[in-house]
């Protein structure tokens, strides 16, 4: 999984550049940090060079063991405790809370999401070393909501708002009756609608649990595919123990060396053997293609590897303003459709100057950089959402050389366009860069 998938800045960060920071103090010191020490390394530097004012940060494993303790923050958010990392955090909820209630010695806010009654009474009668308290329940009843008609990402949208609105003291939370709860999104995300096809990161029993529950309030299928993976070390037995008891999944195993540390099913052999399970190993392509209701669940790097299918699938494209202009709309679409590609959105719209200076960001201390900005706004643009496959080499391709006198006969620029400054379209040029203009431009 790409670094840029796991750090999510609302504006350009100088990321390269700190990552060779990370390789220099490895080689130096002759350590080999672990992906997700390296992760956090890289978010801080890249955070403590900038000027944000805010970082959030996921822990990993949670608690007094994890990486992220080294913050010591004093504004921790607790979203739930679960049987996950047992071997490090303990095999009863107590034991789970007191591991990650300690991630900090010295809290100022803890906010607390959907766990018991009887935690949530150990957590407000214990632990002095958090100071202020809040709880999600209290949140919800403010809203006059029911806390067990929400599901797991509807519950977590609720909590993030309740620490912003808490933090920044706005008031942002009332705002939240008025938006669409099933559109907010989640590990539990709808990537398809006919047939329905569901991704979500449960990789314990308690998780997978919790899928099934939403799941099976929105949805009243006879059967669903089932399609899961797992790193090594997680209670698959457990696992799937719980989806084949419900009668009504089907379970496809994702075969192995698909993701990072991948666990190979056939480990589990003897144990289906013995309860009389049946199975299949597919490959990840035939989630995508399964024409049935289905679930693809499991490790977070599977769920990474798919989206990285998905993103590589779709690449933003845009007429500039000199195509617009010239009445070169109709002959460049004809193009990208003649190619085979599909057009999934488009729109004919004047950017803004903001949003070009964040289109452009990576150029922003280039002498060309405002011209481009002015060039960019001079005019209507056609933004397009592309798809198909290896689609962001093939329109780079049939788009053609930056410069149109390098470009070749047959490409867009290499017949329509003239001028360097003036060059017709623009497509991006990686899965990174597509899913960030993309992003900009759609929302996606």
């Amino acid at each position: 999984m790409h670094y840029t998938e796991r750090i999510k800045p609302d504006k350009n960060l100088n990321l390269q550049d700190n990552l060779d920071f990370v390789k220099d103090l490895e080689e130096k010191n002759k350590i080999v940090l672990g992906y997700f020490e390296a992760l956090f390394l890289l978010a801080c530097k890249s955070f403590l060079e900038s000027e944000y004012d805010y970082y959030i940060c996921e822990a990993g494993i949670g608690g007094k063991l994890d990486t992220t303790s080294i913050i010591q923050s004093k504004n921790v958010v607790l979203t739930n405790i679960g049987k996950d990392h047992q071997d490090l955090l303990g095999y009863t909820d107590q034991e789970v809370l007191n591991q990650k209630i300690f991630i900090s010695k010295n809290i100022e806010n803890l906010f607390v999401g959907d766990i018991n009654s009887e935690l949530i009474n150990i957590i407000k009668n214990n632990y002095p070393h958090s100071k202020v308290k809040y709880f999600l329940r209290d949140t919800v009843e403010t809203l006059n909501m029911n806390l067990k008609d929400l599901m797991a990402n509807q519950k977590n949208f609720l909590l993030a708002l309740s620490t912003v609105s808490s933090l920044l003291n706005i008031d942002i939370l009332n705002e939240s009756i008025s938006l669409n709860f099933e559109e907010i999104e989640g590990r539990f995300e709808i990537v398809n609608q006919n047939p329905v096809k569901i991704i979500d990161g449960a990789h314990n029993v308690d998780g997978v649990k919790h899928l099934f529950k939403d799941y099976e309030r929105q949805y009243d299928f006879q059967q669903t595919d089932i399609f899961i993976g797992f790193k090594k070390g997680k209670d698959i037995e457990s696992i799937i123990s719980f989806i084949n008891s419900q009668g009504k999944y089907k379970i496809y195993f994702i075969e192995e060396q698909t993701f990072y540390d991948q666990e190979n099913p056939v480990v589990y052999l003897d144990y289906f053997q013995k309860a009389k399970f049946e199975y299949e190993v597919v490959s990840l392509d035939a989630f995508s293609s399964n024409k049935n209701p289905s679930i693809l669940l499991g490790s977070l790097y599977l769920i990474g590897e798919f989206k990285k299918k998905e993103i590589s699938m779709k690449t933003f494209f845009m007429i500039k303003p000199d195509g617009v202009q010239r009445n070169l709309i109709g002959q460049i679409i004809s193009r990208v459709e003649a190619k085979g590609f599909n057009i999934t959105k488009i729109k004919m719209m004047i950017i803004s100057k903001e949003l070009a200076e964040e289109h452009y960001g990576e150029h922003k201390d280039k002498p060309f950089f405002n011209d481009l900005v002015s060039f960019i706004t001079s005019g209507p643009v056609v933004a397009m959402q592309v798809e198909g496959n290896d689609v962001v080499l093939q329109i780079r391709n049939l788009m053609g050389a930056t410069n149109p006198s390098e470009s070749t006969p047959g490409s867009i620029r290499g017949d329509l366009a003239t001028e360097l400054d003036k060059n017709v379209v623009h497509g991006s040029d990686s899965d990174e860069s597509a899913e960030r203009e993309l992003s900009l431009f759609f929302g996606n």
